[in-house]
């Protein structure tokens, strides 16, 4: 890696970010929502044996390739902004595209929809990039791309987000169907999702120019992996917030909250980006890997609309839950006044 471009490199991680993405969707779409390949071992044993091959081809490209440029200069604070930047884009891929499932549960939207326009929109960026159709990104683009998917994310979960009572007496309690205008933020941040992997690819290119030591790298991602946990103890917040008395009730149910700020840690880092252009691929990830991502999520299409699965609301359990069902929620419902026991 070092003694390449930092451009070349960064185009290669995003794509390979891509092909992994489209693959945990096929594998999270065969099985239901559930990984293919922990009931299936031999699917892991296939993927792991593309991902060397794709290594060892791309390894093999990388023999004459021109001297890296000089380094960019710039202090720890832009270099950690960066940092936040990267793992807060790989944060909103896991929270909300690895399983499309998770949109489906908490909108009850069509999940053979959100599949099929979701496949749809990563082929054609995939072919974009591919084809050179993103050479001319201009930063203004970029940064309004960035907030206007994550305030379509923050929106649609807000309006996906059932307020539950907090006496358990009050269930079970009639959950109002949300109409289908309404769902036009989730529908629209799905349209706007490549720009996670665009920004994940600028910023691994703009890390990578930096050139930074081994010990300013590891320090700046170790002070972002902290930010990283405290977000994800946020998400934790948002049911289990009886637990933490303080922060915990403040976060209650708040799921658009959590997304928000994620949002946020991954758009406001690109500020700090100074190229938004995007070079085309080696051959070998324009020729032989577009086709494989564009059968993979066609694949993923086909199955979701053979099988037609339907996945379980969260939020529609929770509406539903009764006084016998309601166990474990009463250990963590703050009781003002302490049930009698009896000896």
């Amino acid at each position: 890696m070092s003694g390449r471009k930092g451009e070349e490199v960064a185009l290669e991680m995003g794509a390979g970010l891509t092909i992994s993405l489209s693959f945990s969707i096929l594998l999270r779409t065969l099985a239901s929502g559930s990984d293919y390949s922990l009931t299936h071992p031999w699917a892991s044993w296939v993927f792991a044996s593309g991902l060397i091959i794709t290594a060892l081809l791309l390894n093999r490209e990388e023999k004459g390739s021109p001297p890296p440029p000089e380094p960019i200069k710039g202090g720890f604070g832009r270099l950690l902004l960066l940092s936040v930047g990267l793992l807060s884009s790989l944060m909103i891929l896991y929270y909300s595209f690895v399983s499309p499932t998770v949109l489906a549960r908490w909108s009850e939207f069509d999940y053979t929809t959100i599949i099929m326009i979701l496949a749809a929109v990563l082929v054609l960026f995939f072919a974009a990039m591919s084809g050179d159709r993103l050479t001319n990104l201009p930063k203004g683009l970029t940064l309004t791309w960035n907030l206007l998917f994550v305030a379509a994310g923050a929106l649609a979960i807000y309006l996906n987000q059932t307020r539950f009572p907090a006496d358990p007496n009050a269930y079970p309690i009639d959950q109002i169907g949300l109409a289908t205008w309404l769902q036009l933020p989730l529908l629209v941040m799905i349209l706007l999702c490549p720009i996670v992997l665009i920004d994940f690819g600028m910023l691994a290119r703009e890390i990578a120019a930096r050139r930074p030591s081994p010990r300013v790298m590891a320090g700046s991602f170790l002070l972002a992996s902290l930010l990283f946990l405290i977000i994800v103890f946020t998400q934790v917040f948002t049911s289990v917030y009886d637990y933490i008395p303080v922060v915990g009730p403040w976060f209650r149910d708040r799921f658009w909250l959590v997304f928000l700020l994620g949002g946020l840690c991954m758009a406001i880092p690109m500020l700090a980006v100074k190229n938004t252009a995007i070079r085309n691929p080696s051959p070998v990830l324009r020729v032989a890997f577009q086709p494989a991502v564009t059968a993979v999520l066609l694949m993923s299409a086909v199955w979701a609309m053979i099988a037609f699965p339907i996945p379980v609301s969260y939020t529609h359990l929770r509406a539903h839950e009764t006084v016998l069902d309601i166990v474990c929620r009463l250990l963590l419902e703050k009781k003002k006044n302490k049930l009698p026991t009896s000896i």
